[in-house]
């Protein structure tokens, strides 16, 4: 039975990830920031909220000419802040104590800031300038792709806001997702029976699991 809600799982990640898309664009306001006045931007998380940007450093720096910096919340504070500096807070509850300290820290400059979070109402999205809210996450029996998906599509999103383009990769990956997993899940099938453990997760044509052979 576990399988069968896995495997329905797994293939329902395309057309999650298009939702969330839409629900990224339809609803956040344009923020009103010119780029070209923008001298870094500095993203801010832990755990996956830290890995997120620098996944994406590739393409932030392809569309975004300004000084990028990764960061850590205890690592804010080894830095200054000036007006043409926006800093990304990322957190999926928006309550971070960690995260909560670096926001009061930061208001004592003239820095914007800007808040990912799932709650457009929270302790970290008060203390900013604007919030890019994304959908809640979903009660899966995985702690699936679409959910860690989230922040990254965020980031993409608010830097495509930000710009004022459109990034076509984005409408392209739901697309991609769906071909790797329908070439890699019949591989995966012969190799492993059942699925056993839900804390690891199945995302573009890679599984990372416990088997039971």
């Amino acid at each position: 039975m576990d399988n069968e809600i896995y495997e329905k799982e797994i293939f329902s990640q395309p057309d999650d990830m298009l939702k969330t898309i839409e629900f990224i664009r339809n609803n956040n306001e344009s923020i009103d920031i010119n780029i070209s006045d923008i001298n870094r931007i500095i993203f801010v998380g832990s755990g996956d909220s830290y890995i997120a940007p620098h996944s994406l450093l590739l393409i932030i720096l392809k569309y975004i000419n300004a000084n990028i910096l990764i960061l850590t919340p205890l690592e804010v504070f080894n830095y200054s802040y000036k007006l043409d500096d926006l800093v990304v807070l990322i957190s999926f509850s928006g309550e971070s104590k960690q995260l909560i300290r670096t926001n009061k820290f930061l208001n004592t400059f003239k820095c914007r800031t800007v808040s990912i979070t799932f709650n457009s109402k929270n302790t970290i999205s008060d203390g900013c300038n604007y919030n890019y809210k994304i959908p809640v996450k979903s009660n899966r029996l995985t702690p699936h792709a679409t959910d860690y998906m989230n922040p990254l599509l965020a980031i993409t999103l608010l830097i495509e806001n930000i710009i004022h383009t459109k990034i076509d990769v984005i409408d392209e990956l739901p697309i991609k997702v769906k071909d790797q997993i329908l070439y890699s899940y019949p591989l995966i099938k012969n190799v492993c029976i059942n699925i056993s453990k839900s804390r690891n997760y199945f995302f573009l044509g890679f599984i990372v699991c416990w088997l039971k052979s």
